[in-house]
């Protein structure tokens, strides 16, 4: 799915695509994962930013529909 998005600067996905190797395949395209852990994640995730997940969840609710 990266490949498929050409340049981006982050990548914004929601707890489903909570991997390291989603994480990593993101950075190797110079993306900044922007990805919530799950509840029962046993590492923190110091590099979430919630604000800009919080302003592209809307997005990610219209094209749900």
């Amino acid at each position: 799915m990266i490949e498929m998005i050409g340049q981006a600067d982050y990548f914004i996905a929601d707890k489903g695509y909570d991997s390291e190797s989603i994480r990593d395949k993101a950075r190797s395209h110079n993306m900044i994962p922007v990805v919530p852990k799950r509840k029962n994640a046993k590492q923190p995730n110091p590099e979430f930013d919630s604000y800009l997940y919080k302003r592209a969840h809307p997005e990610f609710c219209v094209t749900a529909l």
